[in-house]
């Protein structure tokens, strides 16, 4: 049996409840369909997608979860083979599926104003000898109200909290031969649209040619967590589901923690679990429990432990469960990233409650292949872990900032994210994904701050250096893959993109009062007036894309930046300070300001725009501890409290709590892979493994990822994951040569560990070194030119070497290109 390609033409059509449904609400329809067999196929494939989310069943296994996040204008399908679930007779295909109502993190609405893209809808696709498992006539659906949420709160409050009430549901619908009473006849979903036709199978307004989602299954391990406790907190006045449990976590810190028995003693005894996973997680929760019917689970799910002290950036993530009576299981139906669930069963009770086998199945991107990283420096080993771990937790369907609170996929963040995962993983997919789902500009050429959910949907201002990271994420992947066709799709988006700077150019060539959110990170930076950063910033996406359009032959587009760049470059002048051999921030009224970072001077490094006998002299000044602060315009400093700070951003006040004329602004944990990148341009990578040593203050207390910021924020957040991109291009210096010819450098720094060994991911294979000494090993599946420590260039053909790194002398030689991994434009 075979479907005829991603592209055939589609039998399903879309379909919907019957039944009356709330489209301004989350709500969940059930659909199922028999399929009866005299023999089981030894194939049977099928392609499916859902507004907005669906569970797929067959014979009661699940088989997959999707659609992957997307706009509604390009969405996508997922592929399954069914076949291995199938038996002889009937087989019952069941899919649960999500329509969330309200946008949130990983959802964008569609802007249908009726029919088709305002409700729960199911599409399913099936071979021509199935005609039935096709959406149409023989669908059945039923909404089930066992489903409920409380309205989301802000950014923190990202997702819809479930609440579940298991005496409304009966879960037999997933596997009965025969459905259940309330199951009726589907109705097609169609687009009411002028000129629509009533259609309702692909390619349909508003999801258009249903595409396929191009990348793996999401998976990962089932974790059992390293602690379990039990509480008894007293009363807790009853509120949403995750508050309630937030004031009896408060509560509880006042009483003595039992480690005795998992169950409740009396029915005005209200008991308070919590299970630590010693990390951070990401996936869906599930526990058994035996529970007397209506006994009310509230669950949330924590980062670190509750500190009722410190709730202002307090996850707001978690479910209620309503038990149905005796034993039960929850499996939540949304992903959520913990470290900690604390589970709070209130009065009344009417018997003992038990919690058993709670655990987390994590559902993540894989990590394929056999990118490694291993050092006799077990501290720069630990950094690289934890920055692909921490990346790890932040790629799913898109790359997102953390697991814990948000889950937006944010455009500037996935700028590190790719440069880690070319490093660490050798399926590049997900890296494609993010920057096309990404080439989302506004009308005016601007990209989101965030894409595919609630802040591209409601058209909000955006973050304009994000626009500029999504681009240099374009050129990394470029210089990588060398997927030039890929590329060539992504330039007419930058190239708009860049030209809306064009308006804020002064006449001299710097960028002035730039509009809209400049975060460059949360260090406390200036970008008003002329911003040197921004400038600096916008020099290096023209230099950048006039790159990416020479190599796809768009030769006038590389003419045009290159020249803005060479407009640039003197005009930069304008913010040096010849007094402290420094960049300043911002240029006001003409006068200059004193505030000097590391963002600024690292941006006109890497920007090319610093000339080269200043190169060393600002890099050592930027890395001189001694002069270095880290203040944030988000958290306390020694003389300025937080509530004074947030009221002072609200206010739109930028309050100097620093001695500004002395001391450099340090960059946070983002912004930190711009300084390192330009320590490394100004010939001083030497100096970044000890500037890496700086990451292990978030490695304690069991946690093995990065944190948001030094001070404050997340446990496990993306866009810090630095040290594992930099160990391996700055450090090892192990990088693509450049665009138009496919080789790479190796440029190890010299006495950075005793031995160091990695194996890197090209788009030909893994690319293995190993540096014991001065004595280079390289086994490369494509060509390298090796920089050695006297300054020589070592030119070899794809094959094994071995060269002595102080003296370029060639040690052994073996020319043959070693086998490859098979691997075609960049994919696994």
């Amino acid at each position: 049996m075979q479907l005829e390609g991603d592209r055939a033409s589609w039998r399903g059509g879309w379909v919907g409840a019957p039944q009356s449904v709330d489209g301004s609400r989350l709500h969940r329809v059930a659909f199922r369909t028999r399929v009866d067999l005299a023999t089981t196929p030894t194939s049977l494939p099928i392609r499916i997608s859902a507004d907005s989310r669906y569970v797929l069943w067959v014979n009661g296994r699940e088989i997959g979860r999707g659609p992957v996040r997307g706009q509604p204008y390009r969405w996508t399908f997922d592929s399954y083979d069914i076949a291995p679930d199938l038996t002889v007779g009937v087989n019952v295909v069941a899919v649960l599926v999500t329509f969330y109502g309200s946008e949130n993190a990983i959802w964008q609405r569609s802007r249908a104003v009726d029919g088709l893209g305002t409700r729960a809808a199911l599409v399913v696709d099936a071979p021509s000898d199935q005609p039935g498992l096709s959406t149409g006539g023989d669908w059945l659906a039923q909404p089930l109200d066992a489903w409920s949420t409380t309205p989301a709160r802000g950014l923190l409050g990202a997702l819809p909290i479930e609440i579940l009430d298991q005496r409304l549901l009966n879960d037999a619908w997933k596997t009965a031969p025969a459905a259940s009473a309330g199951f009726a006849p589907v109705g097609s979903a169609h687009a009411t649209h002028p000129g629509s036709s009533r259609r309702s199978r692909p390619p349909v307004y508003p999801y258009g040619a249903l595409r396929p989602r191009g990348m793996a299954p999401l998976e990962g391990a089932v974790v059992s967590p390293d602690v379990a406790r039990v509480t008894r907190p007293g009363p807790v006045d009853e509120h949403t589901p995750v508050d309630t449990v937030h004031r009896a976590l408060s509560a509880a810190a006042q009483w003595r923690d039992e480690q005795g028995p998992e169950q409740s003693t009396g029915p005005a005894d209200p008991i308070l679990w919590t299970f630590d996973f010693g990390r951070v997680l990401s996936g869906f929760v599930e526990f058994d429990f035996e529970a007397p019917e209506g006994t009310v689970l509230d669950l949330a799910y924590l980062e670190r432990s509750f500190d009722p002290s410190k709730t202002r950036y307090l996850p707001v993530a978690g479910a209620r469960v309503i038990a149905s009576g005796g034993r039960g299981r929850f499996r939540a139906l949304e992903t959520n990233g913990l470290r900690i669930v604390a589970v709070l069963a209130t009065p009344p009770l009417r018997g003992a409650v038990t919690i058993q086998q709670l655990r987390v199945h994590e559902h993540l991107y894989p990590i394929s292949g056999g990118a490694s990283y291993s050092s006799s420096d077990a501290d720069l080993e630990r950094l690289w872990r934890a920055g692909r771990r921490t990346v790890h937790l932040n790629s799913v369907d898109a790359f997102t900032d953390c697991p814990t609170r948000e889950q937006r996929a944010w455009v500037g963040d996935a700028v590190v994210h790719t440069a880690v995962q070319l490093v660490a993983n050798e399926d590049w997919r997900l890296i494609e994904r993010h920057l096309e789902m990404s080439d989302s500009p506004r009308p005016d050429g601007m990209l989101p701050m965030s894409v595919a959910g609630d802040i591209e949907s409601a058209g909000r201002y955006s973050i304009p250096d994000w626009s500029l990271h999504w681009l240099h994420a374009v050129w990394l992947y470029a210089r990588t893959s060398k997927r030039a066709e890929f590329i060539r799709a992504r330039l007419p988006t930058a190239e708009r993109m860049l030209t809306w700077f064009e308006q804020y150019m002064t006449p001299d060539g710097v960028l002035t009062d730039v509009p809209e959110w400049a975060i460059i990170d949360w260090s406390s930076v200036f970008t008003t007036g002329k911003s040197a950063i921004l400038t600096a910033l916008w020099t290096r996406g023209l230099a950048e894309f006039a790159e990416l359009s020479e190599w796809v032959g768009n030769h006038g587009n590389a003419r045009r930046a290159s020249n803005l760049v060479a407009r640039i470059t003197p005009a930069f002048e304008c913010f040096w300070d010849s007094d402290r051999q420094l960049y300043v921030d911002h240029i006001v009224d003409g006068c200059q300001q004193p505030a000097v970072s590391q963002a600024a001077n690292a941006a006109a490094i890497v920007a090319g725009v610093v000339p080269p006998d200043r190169l060393e002299p600002i890099v050592l000044r930027l890395t001189d501890e001694d002069a270095l602060v880290t203040r944030g315009w988000n958290s306390a400093s020694p003389t300025v409290p937080l509530d004074r700070k947030i009221q002072d951003r609200a206010d739109g006040v930028q309050r100097v709590d620093w001695d500004v004329n002395r001391q450099i602004v340090r960059a946070e944990p983002f912004f930190s892979s711009v300084v390192h990148e330009a320590v490394a341009k100004a010939g001083r990578a030497d100096l970044i493994p000890g500037l890496l040593r700086r990451w292990l203050t978030f490695l304690e207390d069991g946690y093995d990822t990065f944190g948001e910021c030094w001070e404050w924020g997340t446990p496990a957040h993306g866009w810090s994951s630095t040290p594992t991109s930099d160990l391996v291009r700055h450090v090892l210096g192990i990088r693509p040569q450049d665009l138009p010819r496919d080789a790479y450098l190796i440029e190890p720094v010299p006495g950075q560990a005793d031995w160091t060994t990695a194996d890197v991911p090209t788009h030909r294979g893994l690319l293995s070194v190993e540096v014991r000494g001065s004595h280079l090993r390289v086994d490369a599946p494509l060509p390298v030119v090796i920089k050695t420590w006297d300054g020589q260039s070592v030119e070899r053909a794809a094959g094994t070497h071995r060269i002595d790194l102080a003296t370029g002398a060639l040690v052994t030689s073996v020319p043959e290109p070693r086998a490859t991994t098979g691997r075609t434009e960049g994919r696994t």
